[in-house]
């Protein structure tokens, strides 16, 4: 009887180096519990039975480094799903997928069913399809470029993560969406069509930034509402830290069968410059190298009247700049104001124009 092998190729982001795993091999391999719970594995230190692969079918898709070995069976013929989750690996590029049909290691024998190139989330699921009962069916896992990954792997009815590909994701058209923002906070909502509402039993929201992966940012179970019934209306708030384009997905997880998503919403948030504080007083910066007796007068622009007067002394040596509080002028409704820097030793003089803006601060012209 043939079987059918399942090699998927990690790429993404660092485990830890450890002891060569237990599963190196295919005789070693871990077998999984049909809607078990996800098991945890590592491709740390783990080498390549080469004498199980047929590189000629293989070798466009992937390079073997550091391989390990899986296996499941299921009792009854049905639709299964093969998840994985938790997958953070030392590069970023991804992982890779190919199915085979073939008894282990008759390498003349293997048929490569399905390859997908490229996958870069940390949480996935590969459908299976229907599943044909009494066999026993391998799965291969490789780190790719000698790269070690840690993750969680499971066979279950139903899906976890994102799909492979985006059209492995049924759109439900009878949903409703929305969504609102103010500045970084972003809302979510979204209702559950009638159908659904008995099938779906928990929610989650997954938001990629400009080109990254895309990340799970919320898992939320399915609620009631008063009545006892399933709640058709649910919303998440999230809040943005880095200016740029976002785009979120909420998929809803049935008990059995393909997640379903009900709304896709892209923001994009541009951080708004805090405003300087509001000031009362006139700053000046002489900027001389050379110790300044000064006098300062300060005028309000249309009859020319002094409304201050101060002397003293500026040390270039302990640089300080001449500050003088407006706060008496503004009450009294001025609103522009010529400065006169006066140089009392060489009659020099210099002039500085300040005006009060909409906030009340005095500001430069």
């Amino acid at each position: 009887m043939k079987q059918i092998l399942i090699i998927v190729v990690c790429l993404l982001n660092a485990a830890p180096v450890g002891a060569q795993v237990s599963n190196d091999k295919v005789a070693n391999r871990i077998y999984l519990e049909p809607d078990g719970q996800p098991v945890h594995t590592t491709t740390a230190s783990a080498t390549v039975e080469w004498g199980c692969l047929n590189k000629a079918l293989t070798g466009q898709c992937l390079v073997y480094h550091n391989d390990q070995w899986y296996s499941f069976q299921v009792s009854e013929p049905q639709s299964y799903f093969l998840n994985i989750s938790n997958l953070t690996c030392r590069s970023s590029n991804g992982i890779q997928l190919i199915l085979i049909e073939g008894n282990p290691c008759e390498t003349k024998n293997y048929r490569v069913i399905q390859c997908i190139r490229q996958i870069k989330n940390a949480e996935v699921f590969v459908p299976l399809g229907k599943v044909t009962a009494n066999v026993t069916y391998l799965i291969e896992i490789d780190g790719f470029d000698g790269d070690y990954c840690d993750f969680d792997i499971q066979i279950a009815r139903r899906a976890y993560g994102l799909p492979m590909r985006f059209d492995e994701i049924q759109q439900s058209e009878a949903g409703t969406r929305t969504s609102s923002q103010r500045d970084s906070l972003v809302n979510i909502s979204w209702k559950v069509p009638l159908g659904l509402l008995e099938q779906i039993d928990q929610f989650s929201l997954y938001r990629l930034f400009e080109q990254d992966n895309f990340r799970l940012e919320r898992k939320i179970p399915a609620a009631k509402n008063a009545f006892g019934a399933p709640s058709d209306s649910y919303q998440l708030q999230d809040t943005l830290t880095k200016p740029g384009s976002y785009l979120y997905r909420v998929l809803g997880y049935p008990q059995n069968g393909q997640p379903v998503m009900l709304t896709q919403v892209r923001v994009s948030y541009v951080s708004r410059e805090k405003p300087s504080p509001v000031t009362k007083s006139i700053v000046i910066d002489p900027r001389s190298n050379q110790p300044i007796d000064y006098v300062v007068r300060v005028y309000e622009t249309e009859q020319l009247s002094i409304l201050s007067a101060i002397t003293g002394t500026y040390d270039p040596a302990k640089p300080e700049p001449i500050k003088i509080d407006m706060n008496e002028a503004i009450a009294k409704g001025y609103r522009s104001f010529m400065v006169v820097l006066i140089d009392r030793a060489s009659r020099e003089s210099k002039e500085f124009y300040f005006h009060v803006d909409e906030r009340g601060s005095i500001v430069q012209d």
